[in-house]
């Protein structure tokens, strides 16, 4: 799947109806970036297109796959791209994301569902902020898992009966 980064992008954000300020806003990536990507003309890192993928509910690795300046071999060893990570909020939105996609919820039903802003949990799914202890119980209800799952405390992601 090479050289349509920026289709994938513009699509997905025009499916959801976001301008390039608000997926500026939602990935912690520059307005320029993001246009220029959209338009194939510039070209942005690993962690930008990681990012813009959370954001934009795109599966990172494909848009990394796409974009032909860049080779997923030689993507640094970091905990965004790949690789295990101890770090809580790394493991936090890594779940959040994954159980997220298994039960076939978009981030708008989940927003609405724990009655939060579109970028409050912009930033969750993308380990720009953690949840206060109310909303990770509430999370961990709303995706039928444990706290000490989304944390990273436990591999199990079994919620007791």
């Amino acid at each position: 799947m090479d050289g349509n980064f920026g289709e994938m992008i513009y699509k997905a954000r025009i499916r959801l109806g976001y301008t390039i300020t608000k997926t500026a806003t939602l990935s912690g990536v520059s307005h320029s970036t993001i246009s220029s990507a959209e338009k194939n003309s510039g070209k942005p890192g690993f962690d930008a297109l990681y990012k813009i993928g959370v954001a934009l509910d795109l599966d990172p690795h494909e848009l990394i796959d796409a974009a032909p300046h860049l080779d997923l071999s030689k993507a640094p060893p970091t905990a965004l791209i790949f690789g295990e990570s101890k770090d809580v909020q790394v493991i936090f939105s890594r779940r959040l994301r994954e159980l997220r996609v298994s039960i076939g919820k978009t981030q708008m039903e989940m927003k609405k569902k724990l009655s939060i802003t579109e970028l409050r949990y912009g930033y969750m799914e993308s380990g720009r902020e953690m949840p206060d202890e109310r909303l990770l119980r509430e999370i961990a209800v709303e995706l039928n898992t444990t706290k000490e799952f989304l944390l990273g405390k436990t591999d199990d992601p079994t919620r007791p009966n």
